[in-house]
C-alpha cells in the first residue's frame, strides 16, 4: 500500500506492533465475561458458563458497526468497499475512463500526504477545489460525517477519476502515498506483475484432475520461518473414514450406517 499509517514521520518504514493482538483482545473479552459472571453470582447465587471465541472477539473489534447492531439494536446498511453502518456514508468506489473502478480507501490523514495527492491530481489540470484551505484540516476530510467540505472534495476526485484510466490513477495515487486501489476481477489479479515478481502465486497439484492449479501463496515473506503451501483442499468425504474411525473410534459398520442414512459420505 502507498501508506504505512505513519506518513507524518518522514522516512519511517512500516512499524511492527507488539504482536499477539488477538490474544490480548480475547483476554480482555474473557476478563469482562468473568466479571459479568461474578456479578451474576452475587445477584442470583448462580454462576455463568464462559465460552470465548477468538474469531468472534476479533470480528467484533475490527468491525465498528457491531456496537450499533448489538447495543443500539440498529439495523446496519452494507456498503460497497467500506464499513457497514447505521447510516449510508459517502461512496469509496468511482468509475474510471476505461470502465473500471477505483477504491479510494479513505483520505490521507497527514497534511503532507494530502498535499502530495492534491499535487498529483492538479498536475492534470483538475481538482481546483482541493486547494480549499479548510481541507488542510484532516477533520474536514474525514469521510462518513456528511460534511460539505467532503462533498466538495469527493466531487473533484470523482471527476478526476472519471477522466483517467485506472492504472494511471492507481500508480499515481500510490506514489503520492494514498491507499487507492483498482477493483480487480480474479483473472486480473492473476496477471498482476508485482505479485508474480515477489513469487506470491504457487502451483498446487490436483492429482484427481491430472494438473496443477494456481493458488494464492504467502501473504508476507519471513526470513527465519519461511512459509510453505500445503496440499489442495480435501474432496468431499475424502477423510471421512480417517476422522470418524481413526480419530473418533467408530467401527466400519457404524460408518456404513451413517453413510446409508446420508449423514456422512
Amino acid at each position: 500500500m502507498g501508506s504505512c499509517g505513519y506518513d507524518n514521520i518522514p522516512g519511517t518504514p512500516p512499524i511492527r506492533p507488539t504482536e499477539h493482538h488477538a490474544g490480548h483482545i480475547s483476554g480482555y473479552f474473557a476478563a469482562t465475561a468473568a466479571c459479568t459472571a461474578l456479578y451474576e453470582r452475587q445477584e442470583s447465587g448462580l454462576g455463568q458458563h464462559i465460552d470465548i471465541s477468538m474469531h468472534e472477539c476479533m470480528g467484533f473489534t475490527i468491525e465498528s458497526s457491531a456496537p450499533w447492531a448489538l447495543y443500539e439494536q440498529h439495523p446496519l446498511i452494507r456498503q460497497a468497499g467500506r464499513h457497514a453502518g447505521p447510516q449510508p456514508t459517502e461512496p469509496w468506489q468511482y468509475p474510471t475512463a476505461d470502465g473500471r473502478l477505483i477504491n479510494i480507501f479513505g483520505m490521507p490523514r497527514s497534511e503532507a500526504s494530502w498535499l502530495a495527492l492534491v499535487g498529483f491530481i492538479q498536475e492534470h489540470g483538475m481538482g481546483r477545489n482541493l486547494s480549499d484551505i479548510e481541507l488542510l484540516d484532516g477533520r474536514k476530510r474525514q469521510l462518513g460525517l456528511q460534511q460539505p467540505t467532503v462533498a466538495m472534495m469527493l466531487a473533484d476526485i470523482a471527476e478526476f477519476i472519471a477522466a483517467h484510466e485506472a492504472e494511471e490513477i492507481y500508480a499515481g495515487a500510490q506514489a503520492a502515498g494514498a491507499a487507492w486501489s483498482i477493483i480487480r476481477t480474479p483473472d486480473e489479479c492473476l496477471d498482476d506483475e508485482h505479485w508474480h515478481a515477489r513469487g506470491f502465486f504457487v502451483q498446487v497439484e490436483h492429482e484427481e484432475r491430472h494438473r496443477t492449479v494456481t493458488f494464492p501463496g504467502a501473504p508476507y515473506i519471513l526470513s527465519e520461518t519461511p512459509w510453505t503451501h500445503g496440499v489442495r483442499a480435501p474432496l468431499l468425504g475424502e477423510h471421512t473414514a480417517e476422522i470418524l474411525c481413526g480419530e473418533l473410534g467408530l467401527s466400519l459398520d457404524e460408518l456404513g450406517a451413517l453413510v446409508a442414512a446420508g449423514v456422512a459420505r
